[in-house]
């Protein structure tokens, strides 16, 4: 025969609760303003750009793809996709940024007595406090993503624009973007569990992901100069 479960035991298993749905409305409702600004920008720099320049892009594709065919040569795809993203500094900048002011005003509250003491007086451990705030992190960094890949997705029946990009390519933005962005949100709440500080803490989450490629570029870039027969790039490096 089974024992009735306590009260203690039932508030215990609430503390633990993770994902809890509760925390997780009440911290997007304070901070959707965030992820509708993400998307807008979002929109402006990715969409909206391709609207402007894409049915030239379109033409001019066709008119080279026709010369091609007509030399016995295979036209090559259309790289023009990442161009507007991953070659755009705008959007690069945005995913940047993102991840940065996600951790920053989601663990804001440690910096005041008020919101600390409100916080902590949930009915949530610290583990699952966290765990929960940093979905709600993810969450908001995704929605927008996914948000503008459906409107590129639905782009791909506007005027041919098919022709120039693919669904692959959009799905493999949408990943890559919300990798990105979550390595420089998981540092930048790192950065600030060490230092505590919410001014310092994007100065050294930037340092903290900017510094092993510098160090690299320039150990590499010295080593070419230095020894006879380096390779110059990494490609060749791995032949």
């Amino acid at each position: 025969m089974t024992s009735p479960i306590s009260s203690s035991e039932t508030a215990a298993a609430a503390k633990r609760r993770v994902p809890n749905k509760a925390m997780l409305l009440l911290t997007g409702k304070r901070f959707i303003w965030l992820p509708a600004l993400n998307a807008i920008l979002l929109f402006f720099f990715v969409p909206f750009a391709m609207l402007v320049s894409g049915p030239d892009r379109v033409e001019n594709f066709i008119y080279n793809s026709q010369l091609m065919e007509a030399a016995g040569m295979v036209p090559e795809p259309s790289l023009w996709f990442y161009d507007m993203t991953f070659g755009n500094p705008l959007t690069m900048l945005l995913v940047l940024v993102i991840g940065l002011v996600w951790a920053a005003v989601l663990f804001n509250y440690l910096n005041e007595n008020k919101a600390v003491n409100f916080f902590h007086s949930l009915p949530l451990n610290r583990r699952s406090l966290f765990i929960n705030l940093c979905l709600t992190g993810a969450a908001g960094i995704l929605l927008p993503i996914l948000l503008i890949s459906a409107v590129c997705l639905l782009l791909l029946f506007y005027k041919q624009f098919s022709l120039i990009f693919t669904a692959g390519q959009v799905l493999w933005w949408t990943l890559s973007s919300f990798l990105f962005t979550m390595v420089i949100f998981a540092s930048a709440v790192m950065m600030g569990m060490v230092t505590g500080q919410p001014l310092v803490q994007p100065v050294f989450a930037v340092i903290f992901n900017v510094l092993p490629l510098g160090l690299y570029t320039i150990v590499f870039y010295l080593l070419q100069k230095i020894i006879y027969g380096f390779p110059a790039n990494i490609s060749r490096a791995g032949e």
